[in-house]
């Protein structure tokens, strides 16, 4: 949304991660790996694009193996890999939970907050245009989804993440989205 307001091409690369030239610089959006298996079970699980038949529960999404918490490091959708794979760092760490904040941190944006005002805006007052068509019964603090048992699961397959971008082990405690 912002890339393509201020004119950039979008390679259409969402959720992952994509190094199309090791000289440009690096904007990585970051995110507590709990608070990301919720998002990504909720992706795969929780909008109206999804088959009643198809849905899982969370438990369920963590406890089998899943396109998101036993991602290969090759794939692209994996930044540490992405960012091992070219041996780059990203000039700019976006953090989900920070994210108004980190933004302003971006010069381009920085610079050009009159043309996104609007967008600026609904993520300053908390609005979530990304979740346009997530069902209401997954709008839930993300802290409830998980028990120990789960989290520890999440933290295992996670702990690169957790230990690359600072996140805590209990941090699942805590976590609204």
């Amino acid at each position: 949304m912002v890339a393509t307001k201020l004119g950039f091409v979008d390679y259409g690369i969402s959720h992952g991660m994509e190094v199309i030239d090791p000289t440009w610089s690096i904007i990585l959006n970051i995110r507590n790996p709990y608070s990301r298996t919720v998002s990504w079970w909720i992706l795969r699980n929780g909008t109206n694009d999804i088959p009643m038949d198809k849905k899982i529960s969370f438990s369920d999404f963590v406890t089998n193996h899943n396109e998101f918490l036993d991602l290969n490091y090759d794939n692209n959708w994996h930044e540490l890999g992405t960012l091992k794979r070219y041996n780059t760092k990203p000039t700019y760490l976006v953090r989900h939970e920070n994210l108004f904040q980190d933004l302003l941190q971006i010069p381009f944006i920085r610079d050009n907050q009159i043309e996104l005002s609007e967008l600026l805006g609904m993520i300053q007052d908390g609005k979530k245009p990304w979740q346009t068509n997530y069902l209401e019964e997954y709008k839930k603090p993300y802290n409830s989804y998980y028990t120990q048992e789960l989290a520890d699961i999440v933290y295992q397959k996670r702990t690169e993440d957790f230990e690359t971008w600072g996140y805590d082990k209990n941090s699942w405690k805590i976590i609204i989205e």
